[in-house]
Parts: C-alpha cells; sequence; structure tokens
C-alpha cells in the first residue's frame, strides 16, 4: 500500500486528529500493510486506545485519499506525509503533532532552516508597512528564507520584498491550494512560485476557508522558523496566536516597540509587558541566537490544542 494515500486515508477517519494518526504511523509499517483488513487488524493490534474503524469505514477513506491523490495528476500540487524525507524537518521535530500530510506546490527543499516568519495585521498603519518592508530587507540580506501566511498587510509586504531581494518566501495557506485568499494576492502567489518560493498547507487542494483553519495555520508558520517577528497586531489579532506557538516551539520572538501606544497595537503592548525580545525601526541592531531557551514568563495566548 502506498504510504502517501495511507497516510491520507487514516485523516480521514471519524475522530482521528494529527495526534492520532502520527501514533499509528510510529507503530505500523504502513509499507508492510498489503491491504486495507490487514490495515484494520495492524490498527488494533497496536492496542493504542483508540478507535479502530470497521473495514466499510477504511474502504471509504481509503478511496477518498485516492481519489485526492489522483487529482494531483498532471497539476503543480506535491503531496508529502510524516513519513517522507521531504517533509520540513522543523515542522516534524517541534509541532507537537504536526499534520501527518502536506501538499504544496514549489520545492519543499528550498524551505532551509535558516528561516524567518514576519507577521502581522491585515490592517497596519503606513509606518508599520515601512517597517515591515526594512525588517524583511534586512532578513533577506543575511540570507534568510522569509516565512508569513499572504495575508493582507503585513504579510504580503514580507512576501513581496523577499523576492524583490531574490531569496525564498513561503506562504503558509489556511485553506487547499486550488483556492488563493485573499484574490488580490494571487499574482503574488505566482511571483513566490517563480522566485522558487513555496506554497504550503495542511488541507486538501478544495479544501474552502474556515476561521479555525487560520489557527491552525500559525503553528506551521512558527514551527518552519527560527525566529518570528510580530510587526503589529490588535490584543485579540491573529499574530498573536503565531506567537504563542513561537513561545510553545521555543523559537525567537521579537515584538515591534515603537510608538506602539494605541489600540492598534495592543497586541505588541501585551506581549512587551511579558518581556518579549524587541526591535525597533533599527533592524540592523536585531541579533538572531541558536539556542532554544525557556521563557521567562508565559504568555497568555489562548493556544489552541490540535488533537
Amino acid at each position: 500500500m502506498n504510504n502517501e494515500v495511507t497516510c491520507l486515508a487514516l485523516t480521514r477517519v471519524t475522530d482521528y486528529g494529527s495526534k492520532r494518526v502520527n501514533s499509528l504511523v510510529q507503530k505500523i509499517d504502513l509499507s508492510a500493510i498489503p491491504n486495507l483488513s490487514e490495515l484494520v487488524a495492524a490498527i488494533q493490534e497496536a492496542n493504542l486506545g483508540i478507535k479502530v474503524p470497521t473495514l466499510d469505514e477504511m474502504v471509504s477513506c481509503f478511496d477518498y485519499a485516492m481519489a485526492i491523490r489522483e487529482s494531483l495528476t498532471g497539476t503543480d500540487i506535491g503531496m508529502t506525509t510524516i513519513l517522507s524525507e521531504d517533509y520540513p524537518e522543523r515542522l516534524k521535530a517541534d509541532v507537537p503533532n504536526p499534520p501527518p500530510v502536506l501538499f504544496y506546490k514549489g520545492d519543499l527543499a528550498n524551505i532551509t532552516p535558516e528561516a524567518v516568519a514576519i507577521v502581522g495585521t491585515r490592517n497596519p498603519t503606513s509606518g508599520s508597512l515601512e517597517v515591515a518592508e526594512k525588517l524583511t530587507d534586512e532578513m533577506a540580506g543575511r540570507g534568510y528564507c522569509i516565512v508569513s501566511g499572504l495575508a493582507k498587510g503585513i504579510d504580503t509586504v514580507a512576501h513581496r520584498t523577499a523576492i524583490e531581494n531574490d531569496v525564498v518566501t513561503v506562504a503558509v495557506l489556511a485553506h487547499g491550494l486550488n483556492t488563493i485568499y485573499p484574490k488580490e494576492n494571487a499574482d503574488l502567489a505566482v511571483s513566490i512560485l517563480e522566485n522558487k518560493g513555496v506554497l504550503l498547507s495542511e488541507y486538501v487542494p478544495d479544501e474552502k476557508i474556515a476561521p479555525y483553519q487560520f489557527v491552525a495555520r500559525d503553528r506551521i508558520q512558527s514551527a518552519l522558523s527560527k525566529a518570528v517577528f510580530a510587526v503589529q497586531s490588535t490584543k485579540d489579532g491573529g499574530t498573536m496566536k503565531t506567537a504563542g506557538f513561537a513561545i510553545k516551539q521555543k523559537r525567537e520572538l521579537y515584538v515591534y516597540s515603537s510608538g506602539v501606544d494605541s489600540l492598534d497595537f495592543g497586541g505588541n503592548q501585551e506581549l512587551i509587558s511579558q518581556g518579549v525580545k524587541t526591535f525597533t525601526k533599527d533592524v540592523k541592531a536585531i541579533v538572531l541566537e541558536d539556542k532554544k531557551e525557556e521563557p521567562k514568563e508565559a504568555i497568555q495566548t489562548n493556544l489552541e490544542s490540535f488533537q
């Protein structure tokens, strides 16, 4: 049986999230399973205390996975799994329950360990846009791959500036790769690929947008990066989720700290008050470290749990 198809099929089993699928594929040698009856038997024998699907359910899930795999034929979308050598190592190592399956456009080998995430609000001030551009210029000049989420505002500036600097940029999407959101960034997505960048998603290509998927996406952005830069966020902005995941994954986290006394920067204020490293417009002064340190204070960002 094909590992990719089987992994994808397991993600479709009712009540199977990333945690359960990853536990199974670590315990069972999927490549040694000859058919679905044996797969169901192996799941039962694994004795992991999880639901054992019926053969009928497993057949249905496998048919679905085969259809998805076949739909990729002749397209520029690839699929990889937690069992594959090309699966991003940072994501595999540092996320408690990494996505068992990833879909992508571009070359995964171009997502280097020397990557930083630059994120922020969709509605930035003109000053924040300037800071995001300067920061990306600086990080690109140091040779870092730039990770962001293809959203309006800060994300867009980060991707565009990376391309202008001829460095790889990775867009992590909260939906399937057959959709580009927002629509006005469709040309930017093309430019990312033309510049040897990557579009990455844990969702099947036709998966539509759902609010919770943006939070799930944030854990991947931070995991792929050695450091996360939060340029601007309100107190309840999505950037705060990325910041929380950065702490949980022991990434370096930096927050912009100059002139952040308005509600538009409520998230910046909260992170600063909790002792996060800061940066200013003097982006050349930023010094990144390699070591993973436990934070002195846990940041209360209502981290989501992905089971």
